[in-house]
């Protein structure tokens, strides 16, 4: 959590840390899975992926009506002739769009880059031991250089130096001294971002997804992933994400699932809980924002005193909810997790309140609420806000608030246990998301639907995993909640088509209503007569009951309101 006044946001992709900044949601994904890219400008078509149109001739001979035997024998030689000279042009006009659309697809197959079927393949150019491989500090490179190189190329874009991208490429590339191979990806990166990266995006795309293959193919836990933004009249801004993969797992089908974590501490949000980048690289759930979900939507639940206090929503929600959290966390868990709630609403509600002074001229922020409360710093810049607003017209912060914070803050900060707890409850709520993405692979490139089904297939796609997750007797209500909160943040992409189109045959008092009681059966209805021959995903055995998210620490005592 941080504090801040309302003009203190960085722009983003520029890499401060601890800062909220526009989730890294693109339209446009690479070829090879791994860059996403943005534009405000025309959109930036992969030259690899895409076919460009081909100009195409439509001869018909002028005289359409039938003709005789004689006359056909007649005109055979001529229609022959015409058809042979429309040929030759359409390879004159048509030859050159062609060659140029496929040219970089030859010259990566050609490259050993793309087998025969077009999908991208890396063989490291020289043999590296994995011995020498595990001498690199991993967590270094990727939660600290990538980011730091990244972000400092960023400020030689925009400052026109490049002494400061060279000292960050420079470290990164010591770093990675063991390993040519990983010294070869990133030279050509470092080049290619520092030349135009508007033009290199098919080729940064691959580079980043070579370097995910590679780590995996050592068993190396991270992974990389990448937002190009395209602003009009601006340089593109390249933002990345490092993540390390807490589990990898496969279900009885051979669906490939990683639960990952974010590692690096920049400004860029994702737009997703989670998602599935190539068929063949499985789904990847993002457990940490699954756990800011938990936090603010599923634990405040558990209260059932606090339903009152609850938005509609959540507090339609909040008996199934609790039924399933019943189930599936430890009857410890559940008894602290209830409890603690309270101070856990405390928080989100003074937050809350501080923030409606902004239409006063109160510039004071709440950078999002740790599930522990407030740490000293924290509670020193709340201190310092109230001091300001002594006498105020529109405080940056009331007593009153002060108080309620930092008294949640110190119950919450020594309650014993709570750390797994919240753990626990984040991981089941993952199972829900899973199952989302899982089905995403288990379906492949496209569904086959029985009648009823939305027209398009990205949101038939969406539909179809959505019900899986529905459907869970173990998570149902859980997902549905999670799908119906995004839905109201707004949006008009397939993931909110899809939620519209279910919400019709699912919930006839909407998401703001009450769910149905019989969520489950009714989701399995649906599925069963849209999708009849659909396989269903099934979550791995070894799913786990919870992950490591969070830091345990104690905290140095604080000496109260002045």
């Amino acid at each position: 959590m941080g504090f801040d006044d309302l003009g203190g946001t960085s722009a983003p992709g520029e890499g401060l840390p601890g800062r909220t900044a526009e989730p890294a949601r693109a339209p446009l994904e690479g070829p090879a899975g791994v860059l996403t890219v943005e534009s405000t400008g025309p959109w930036l078509i992969f030259r690899d992926a895409r076919p460009q149109p081909v100009p195409a001739l439509d001869w018909r001979p002028r005289d359409a009506r039938p003709l005789t035997p004689d006359l056909r024998r007649f005109r055979a030689p001529a229609r022959r002739r015409l058809a042979a000279l429309a040929l030759a042009v359409a390879v004159v006009l048509g030859g050159p769009l062609l060659y140029s659309w496929a040219r970089p697809a030859v010259a990566s197959w050609l490259r050993g880059e793309r087998d025969a079927w077009g999908n991208p393949r890396y063989e490291p150019p020289h043999r590296i031991p994995r011995a020498a491989v595990a001498r690199i500090d991993m967590e270094q490179v990727n939660a600290d250089l990538i980011p730091t190189w990244v972000i400092a190329l960023g400020h030689s874009r925009r400052d026109g130096t490049r002494a400061e991208a060279a000292v960050a490429y420079g470290d990164l590339r010591i770093a990675l001294g063991p390993d040519v191979n990983l010294i070869t990806l990133f030279d050509e990166l470092d080049t290619l971002l520092r030349e135009d990266a508007f033009e290199g995006a098919s080729r940064i795309d691959y580079l980043l997804w070579a370097y995910n293959q590679y780590l995996d193919r050592n068993g190396i836990p991270w992974r990389l992933e990448a937002n190009l933004r395209m602003r009009r009249g601006r340089p593109p801004v390249l933002s990345t994400r490092t993540y390390r993969v807490l589990s990898d797992l496969r279900s009885v089908d051979d669906g490939r699932l990683r639960l990952v974590r974010r590692a690096d501490g920049t400004n860029v949000t994702e737009g997703f809980l989670g998602h599935t980048p190539r068929r063949d690289e499985g789904a990847l759930v993002m457990v940490d924002r699954v756990l800011d979900f938990a936090v603010h939507n599923l634990w405040p639940a558990l209260h059932p005193g606090l339903d009152g206090r609850l938005d509609d929503m959540q507090r339609s929600f909040a008996p199934f909810v609790r039924a399933e959290a019943y189930a599936a966390l430890t009857r410890e868990q559940y008894k602290l997790l209830g409890e603690t709630a309270v101070d856990q609403m405390a928080l989100i509600e003074v937050a809350a309140s501080i923030h409606a002074r902004h239409a006063c001229g109160s510039g004071f922020w709440v950078w999002g609420l740790p599930y522990n409360g407030l740490p000293l710093e924290d509670r020193l810049a709340l201190r310092d806000g109230l001091e300001r607003s002594v006498d105020a017209a529109c405080p940056e912060v009331t007593r009153d608030e002060a108080a309620r914070m930092i008294g949640a803050s110190e119950r919450l900060g020594v309650a014993a246990g709570l750390e797994r707890g919240l753990e626990a409850l984040a991981t089941w709520a993952a199972r829900g998301i899973a199952l989302h993405e899982l089905q995403h692979v288990t379906d492949g490139e496209s569904i086959a639907c029985e009648g009823g089904c939305p027209e398009d297939e990205e949101t038939m796609a969406e539909v179809s995993a959505y019900l899986t997750s529905f459907a869970s007797p173990e998570v149902g209500y859980a997902a549905l909640l999670q799908a119906c909160a995004q839905s109201l943040a707004g949006g008009a992409g397939p993931a909110d088509r899809a939620l519209t189109f279910i919400e019709r045959r699912l919930l006839p008092a909407g998401c703001t209503g009450a769910p149905p009681a019989d969520l489950h059966e009714r989701a399995e209805r649906l599925t069963s007569s849209l999708f009849v021959h659909r396989r269903r995903a099934v979550l791995p055995d070894a799913f786990p009951q919870a992950v490591p998210l969070l830091t345990r620490q104690d905290r140095p005592a604080y000496a109260g309101l002045p």
